[in-house]
């Protein structure tokens, strides 16, 4: 019609020729000419408009102009805000869900054939109305109690099976789980696969949530990839945050970019400001972790180091304490089954710090607890030796009622009637002290009997 209209002002002349544009065959027309035709009529039309509506998908482009779309129930209208005219209004603080009123004019993108509004002023209108439903949806929680520090659960330092509800499909757990490899993380991912935006979103990451939790995992995670309001609006329903609130598992609320905060991360245990930022989480937390076990190994080195050499020191005076006991045999023989016990000390405590080694390594706490309990035994050993030992001294010999015979000159132990002479002086030991004697004639028959027991 308009087209029509725009022809008929440049045939407004005489009355045959109007009749003859009538009867001639429509124009044929290329589609730049035609849309180059709509944007003149369009431009011309709507020189000025002023339009009321949502802001959705804002965004700033490399080059400093901002692209968004006007919305309200039924329609969508594309708009832009050229650089110049961003710096002319100066610095607003708008984005997604606000409502606005907008003053400019209408045209079209030739490219992709699409009107669109060229933004000239623009004013804030008042909350939109997903915006209101989540300041009264949060201010409603809060009330609740349901953003309080004190509610929230720690998380577990030393997770081992992480569940995360999310889409599987979604370039967030790709990125979540391309971090994970890369630092070689020892962690069991358990995913329940759930839509993410859409209308049927909301209840499906709630069961995914409900079903997680049931498992006994270390940690939840809920998390999406960025996007404008309504695309992340999944996260700012109530079934949502009550499904968090009500898991017992410690959950980790990861969704959109850094600047987005939704209801979810309010109620979470703790927020993440994205996917990937959970992941460095994670990340830090072990790197964390190992600083400790290796400063933990470095230590319990040091610690063995030092016993050994305690027991090294204790054993070779045991050693020395032993020479100056009698019978030199039997002393040789514990000297030998020291040093032979003192090797297998060694060679169990080298193979208990290769064991404890390899603990370090698997992150487990277990290794202090068994080198203690190996370290409590050798000594129980040493000191049982010690005690059998005290047994084997001549003092203990004579405190059991035994007496020790030596010749006074020589101090020679005297062992069998073949050593002793008539006459020879002896020195008799005893429990409480020691007294002489003389050797005297025994009776031969007595003498030879005592020499057939002997022998």
């Amino acid at each position: 019609m308009n087209l029509m209209r725009k022809n008929s002002r440049q045939h407004s002349g005489e009355a045959h020729d109007l009749f003859e544009m009538i009867d001639q065959t429509p124009p044929v027309y290329t589609v730049s000419q035609l849309t180059e035709e709509l944007r003149l009529l369009l431009e011309e039309d709507y020189a000025h408009v002023i339009v009321e509506g949502e802001i959705s998908g804002w965004k700033v482009s490399s080059a400093g102009h901002v692209y968004f779309r006007l919305k309200d129930e039924n329609a969508v209208l594309e708009s832009v805000i050229w650089k110049s005219d961003m710096r002319r209004l100066g610095r607003l603080s708008l984005g997604d869900g606000q409502a606005v009123r907008c003053t400019g004019r209408l045209t079209i993108y030739p490219p992709r054939g699409q009107y669109q509004m060229v933004v000239e002023e623009i004013q804030l209108a008042g909350l939109g109305r997903l915006q209101q439903r989540f300041e009264e949806l949060k201010q409603r929680l809060q009330q609740e109690g349901l953003f309080d520090e004190t509610r929230k659960k720690p998380l577990p330092p030393f997770p081992q099976r992480i569940g995360i509800a999310t889409s599987s499909t979604g370039a967030a757990i790709q990125d979540f789980l391309k971090i994970v490899r890369e630092h070689h993380l020892p962690l069991e991912i358990v995913i329940a696969s759930c839509r993410v935006q859409g209308i049927e979103a909301p209840s499906e990451i709630a069961r995914a949530l409900r079903d997680l939790d049931r498992m006994g995992l270390d940690w939840l995670i809920t998390m999406r990839g960025g996007g404008s309001l309504e695309d992340l609006w999944a996260f700012n329903e109530e079934v949502v945050a009550r499904a968090i609130v009500s898991c017992r598992t410690p959950v980790v609320s990861a969704v959109g970019h850094e600047v987005d905060f939704t209801i979810a991360d309010f109620v979470a245990d703790m927020r993440a400001p994205t996917p990937s930022a959970a992941a460095l989480l994670l990340v830090d937390l072990f790197k964390g972790h190992r600083a400790v076990l290796l400063q933990f190994r470095s230590d319990l080195r040091k610690h063995i180091r030092t016993e050994l050499n305690r027991l090294a020191v204790q054993m070779e005076n045991l050693r020395r304490s032993l020479q100056r006991y009698h019978p030199r045999a039997l002393v040789e023989q514990y000297r030998q089954r020291l040093d032979g016990f003192a090797d297998r000390m060694n060679r169990e405590l080298r193979n208990q710090l290769e064991t404890d080694r390899t603990a370090v390594q698997g992150w487990t706490h277990r290794l202090l607890n068994g080198t203690q309990r190996r370290l409590q035994d050798m000594r129980h050993r040493t000191q049982t030796i010690g005690a059998r030992l005290e047994v084997l001294r001549p003092q203990a010999t004579l405190r059991r009622g035994f007496a020790i015979c030596e010749r006074t000159d020589t101090r020679e132990i005297i062992f069998s009637p073949r050593q002793v002479r008539p006459g020879d002086r002896l020195r008799i030991h005893v429990r409480d002290g020691k007294f002489g004697a003389q050797a005297i004639l025994s009776d031969p028959m007595q003498e030879s009997c005592c020499e057939d027991q002997n022998d």
